[in-house]
């Protein structure tokens, strides 16, 4: 078969699954440009020539089996970006996935407006160290850094801490620039606590009634649900800001919508804005120390 008929296949089959046709193209675009299947035949390809200059390449028996098996697991509900172990973010290629119980949450969209922001303030402030709290893959604290030209020096810690953080900071050569911790946030305040400039986090801060897609289901548990109202560990962070803080410092924290009145209310200690998503809903609250 061909590039270009498996990539056809590959959009019809998909579209069955999620009756959505342009998420069908955009799924089997990032299959066929995947490491994965680079690393079954002798070529690798862009999103240009599957349509283009490769079209007519004739692939091997190993890349129709594998696509039978993505298929399959997509079937099943299982994350494309856990079946192929590579996750977009920032134009930024992250592992996610090693097994079922070495995983991470697949980061999002929303979460790229925690890095425009951050970076923003780094540029127009003195920032030499920085916690991002509740890492995952890491892809916080790693893309601020391929972004900037300044040296900064982070924390990174979170209680399910695996290789992926360690696999993905190393890929981009950023080991020596970021000290991953496996540890939680009660354990982490009893620690001596430095100050840092900076605090990001995309902490697990869906109410835990809230319905969640099928894929979603397959990611994580502890790092999407914060309790009744989504903000146990929300809660826990901000109680300790005051402890981790520099003078003119922010901390910047991915919301549900619904906890922006939440927010709001901390007027009295902090500075606090809210920042929209593309869908117009209060995504990002940013609090700096009155």
């Amino acid at each position: 078969m061909k590039i270009i008929d498996l990539y056809r296949f590959l959009c019809a089959e998909l579209t069955s699954i999620s009756n959505n046709k342009k998420e069908a193209e955009a799924e089997a675009e990032l299959i066929l440009i995947s490491e994965k299947f680079s690393a079954l035949n002798s070529f690798n390809l862009s999103k240009e020539s599957i349509y283009g200059s490769s079209h007519d390449i004739e692939v091997n028996q190993e890349s129709h089996i594998f696509i039978l098996q993505t298929i399959k697991h997509r079937k099943a509900g299982m994350p494309l970006q856990y079946i192929i172990n590579e996750s977009w973010f920032y134009n930024l290629k992250f592992e996610v996935f090693i097994d079922k119980y070495r995983k991470t949450l697949i980061p999002r969209n929303e979460t790229e407006i925690i890095i425009d922001k951050s970076i923003d303030f780094i540029l127009n402030n003195k920032v030499e160290s920085a916690l991002d709290v509740g890492t995952g893959s890491g892809c916080i604290p790693i893309s601020i850094l391929q972004n900037i030209e300044k040296n900064i020096k982070w924390v990174a810690i979170d209680p399910y801490l695996n290789e992926i953080p360690l696999n993905n900071a190393k890929k981009y050569n950023k080991l020596d620039h970021i000290e991953f911790q496996k540890i939680s946030i009660q354990q982490f305040k009893k620690l001596k606590i430095n100050k840092y400039d900076l605090v990001t986090a995309n902490l697990p801060y869906v109410p835990s009634k809230s319905n969640i897609e099928n894929t979603v289901k397959h990611e994580p548990q502890e790092s999407i649900f914060g309790g009744k109202d989504g903000l146990i560990f929300i809660r826990e962070l901000i109680n300790i800001l005051p402890r981790i803080l520099n003078n003119n410092s922010i901390a910047i924290f991915e919301i549900d919508p619904s906890q922006a009145e939440y927010f709001y209310n901390l007027g009295d200690t902090f500075n606090v804005e809210l920042i929209k998503d593309i869908q117009d809903q209060d995504r990002v609250a940013v609090l700096n120390l009155i």
